[in-house]
């Protein structure tokens, strides 16, 4: 009888190449498949947070009249007039101060023209994923990433949103036009801190200041880090510093101008007043667009759209103004009261911010008066 054994030890043999070639093969397929699973799930997060952005972009260039007010100079911020900024930093996209966007290599944002319509040009990076996005604005004039822009469509450009809590417009007292008699001044950030007016009267386009007892309260206005702005001008100078617009109290801020009528803002922070106070002088007449704020270390004081003054201090925040003092235009209030340092003159526009603004948003802003009050 022919042995067995030679061939139970090729099968062994057989078995075992073939057992090799089946773990290998099966190896390389889960490799594989593990690889492409991988890949497929970046791909989908790429297109998941590319629809976020793309979502939130399309909705804000197609907005009626909006247009591009400041590309950045390196192509990673970009603001419009409706308020809206859009800025590539810390690898994510953020519209205005919230983060849209997250695990972003690369995000440009530029402009061109293209048969008279102004295109934005969009380049949306991340890792693996690339796409280059043209936007068409709503609007044939070229603008240009210059922040001296001359603008020319003032009724569709709004002030910077973000962290906007209180905007009043003079020409627009009521939220739907002029009114002469109003004796509320109308919150444009739809925050409802609506202006209180106490003997103050109205021309065409700002509200007219007596001087001994004309006053806006604006409510109870606190936050660490605040900006103020106001858009003004001096009938005369009284014997002590006028408010233009604050909450003085021991804390709290405000925006004056002092006998010497130069221009100041300071800030309690740290138990002390932090000021500062410029050299330049304000001619009585004159419509200027004045703006003070601390961004937790630093005062800062500008005039028309230029930094003309900081101080720098220790870090801290702004205390709240002490006994419910409420923000007002015109005086330097107590409590729910007026108290001293009455403005005479005129108010055209204010604004309160619960943060610092950017230079660049500081131009916005001071564009959009300008052209509308005459600077």
């Amino acid at each position: 009888m022919r042995s067995q054994k030679g061939i139970t030890l090729l099968s062994v043999i057989v078995y075992v190449v073939a057992l090799v070639i089946v773990a290998g093969t099966v190896t390389s397929i889960t490799a594989f498949f593990y690889s492409n699973t991988d890949d497929i799930s970046k791909t989908a997060n790429s297109l998941g947070e590319f629809n976020k952005f793309n979502l939130e972009m399309v909705s804000e260039t197609k907005q009626p009249g909006n247009r591009i007010s400041y590309i950045q100079d390196d192509g990673k911020r970009i603001i419009f007039t409706s308020g809206s900024s859009f800025t590539f930093q810390d690898n994510g996209i953020y519209k205005d101060r919230v983060k849209i966007c997250t695990e972003i290599t690369n995000c440009q944002f530029k402009q061109t023209v293209k048969e008279e319509k102004v295109i934005l040009v969009v380049l949306f990076e991340m890792d693996g994923f690339a796409k280059t996005i043209e936007y068409v604005m709503d609007n044939i004039a070229p603008v240009n990433t210059n922040i001296e822009e001359n603008y020319t469509q003032i009724s569709e450009e709004k002030y910077i949103q973000d962290g906007l809590q209180l905007h009043y417009d003079a020409i627009n007292n009521t939220g739907d036009g002029h009114s002469s008699t109003t004796t509320t001044w109308r919150d444009l950030s739809k925050n409802h801190n609506d202006g209180i007016l106490s003997n103050v009267t109205w021309d065409e386009k700002s509200a007219v200041f007596n001087g001994t007892s004309s006053w806006v309260n604006c409510g109870i206005q606190n936050s660490d880090y605040q900006t103020l702005v106001t858009t003004f001008s001096l009938t005369s100078i009284g014997s002590t510093y006028t408010v233009l617009i604050g909450n003085y109290e021991t804390s709290g801020g405000a925006i004056y101008v002092n006998t010497g009528r130069k221009l100041g803002g300071e800030f309690f922070v740290d138990g002390s007043y932090r000021t500062a106070t410029s050299n330049i002088t304000i001619n009585i007449g004159e419509i200027h667009q004045a703006v003070a704020m601390y961004d937790g270390k630093k005062v800062q004081v500008y005039l028309d759209g230029e930094k003309i003054q900081e101080a720098t201090y220790l870090y801290g925040t702004i205390e709240p103004a002490a006994n419910s003092t409420v923000m007002a235009l015109g005086t330097n209030p107590n409590g729910n009261q007026a108290s001293t340092n009455f403005l005479s003159g005129k108010i055209y526009s204010a604004a309160v911010y619960d943060r610092a603004l950017t230079d660049e948003e500081i131009l916005h802003n001071f564009q959009i008066d300008k052209d509308k009050y005459g600077i």
